[in-house]
């Protein structure tokens, strides 16, 4: 089924795949399960096993590059400070063990001449990223004895946190990472001071340790029971989206999961399948609010200045693409119309808008001229296009 979908996404054009690892294969795991035990101590991959781990990844890789689908990017962990106890697939690596395992794989991608670029860490959140001093300054600024106790650091054996400073800021492993870390947005989509202030401030901590550094958000979606397909979830995400590319200037967003069966906020498509058997679909509006980014957003386009970029319960962000094309996107999750006027310094066409709200999904809406306001409705996203 997995790769059913691999070979349609390609067919439809998409030209750049990840593919992602949650825990070793369980013959070269410690207690012979892709989980940890109950008080496992340390890392369930084998000691000294990472260069067969990374011999099985790269024939993976090997693999699927001659079945006509090359793999751009590989994650070889996901949420490396977690316990990964109970059943849930994954295994937990501590930065030693993580540099180990990423100084392995690199040596066998070299050695089957493999392009594959090493995405790590997939960190749960945000904040374990940051210098310890950085995150003490930005959670606990009066304790100078206070850190960061996401994960397994509340145990006090070994480290996983400050990936910033132990993989960006050693020359060896930031050419080995391609000067790039992943993160999740989970946890920290609650209050300006989560969404705006962590963003900012893991942007500037990644710039001093390694400037030019590229960050990913590679994994979200809203941790919370009920289904909900309408604005409600949407607009709470077109935040997360907009202060992740904003703030923390992420170059690549991704979504868990494309389709669920769950009565969860996880889906962009439902289906009710497990539950009565039914065979249907169901897009959520959230489907759509990703889509006024990734379908108008393109690979090769940069975010330029737009100010004001908040004004309230307006949110703004704008991209130039490559081919001279503005996109502007607005979300405006109060009760009311607001209008806007988009002035920028070079001379525009015709403005295209495309809007996502309770009534529309994506759809186009009558041109508008240059430097005439456009009305953005109420609880809505609407993405501005425009050749130069």
């Amino acid at each position: 089924g997995q790769q059913w979908f691999l070979r349609a996404a390609r067919r439809y054009g998409l030209e750049q795949l990840l593919a992602c690892v949650y825990s070793p294969p369980t013959w070269l795991t410690r207690n012979g399960h892709a989980h940890a035990d109950k008080g496992l101590d340390g890392c369930n991959l084998k000691p000294g096993a990472e260069s067969d781990f990374a011999r099985f990844l790269g024939d993976v890789l090997q693999h699927f590059a001659a079945e006509g689908l090359p793999l751009a990017y590989l994650s070889p962990v996901n949420e490396p400070a977690w316990d990964w106890e109970g059943g849930q697939e994954g295994c937990s690596y501590d930065n030693a063990d993580l540099a180990r395992l990423v100084r392995a794989l690199h040596a066998e991608l070299r050695r089957r001449g493999l392009k594959t670029e090493i995405d790590i860490p997939e960190s749960g959140d945000w904040p374990a990223l940051l210098d310890d001093a950085e995150f003490r300054a930005w959670a606990h600024p009066k304790d100078p004895n206070a850190g960061y106790r996401g994960g397994l650091n509340r145990l006090g054996r070994g480290k996983y946190r400050e990936y910033l400073k132990d993989f960006l800021g050693d020359p060896e492993l930031r050419g080995v990472v391609g000067n790039k870390l992943s993160a999740h947005s989970y946890w920290t989509d609650k209050n300006q001071y989560q969404l705006q202030d962590l963003r900012t401030r893991v942007r500037a901590n990644a710039d001093r340790v390694s400037p030019g550094a590229r960050l990913w958000q590679s994994e979200y979606c809203v941790m919370e029971h009920g289904r909900d397909l309408g604005m409600d979830t949407a607009l709470r995400v077109a935040r997360v989206i907009h202060y992740d590319l904003v703030a923390a200037q992420v170059s690549a967003w991704h979504w868990w999961l494309a389709i669920s069966p769950a009565d969860y906020k996880d889906g962009l498509i439902y289906t009710d399948y497990k539950r009565t058997g039914e065979q249907n679909i169901l897009p959520s509006k959230t489907l759509w609010v990703l889509g006024q980014y990734s379908r108008l957003i393109r690979p090769g386009f940069r975010r330029v200045e737009l100010t004001p970029s908040e004004d309230g319960e307006l949110l703004a962000s704008a991209y130039a693409g490559p081919d001279a094309k503005l996109v502007v996107v607005l979300t405006n999750a109060g009760t009311d119309a607001r209008s806007v006027r988009l002035t920028v310094d070079r001379r525009l066409g015709a403005l295209t808008p495309y809007l996502t709200s309770a009534d529309e999904d994506l759809a186009r809406q009558p041109d508008v001229a240059p430097g005439a306001p456009v009305a953005v409705p109420a609880r809505a996203v609407m993405t501005l296009v425009t050749q130069g």
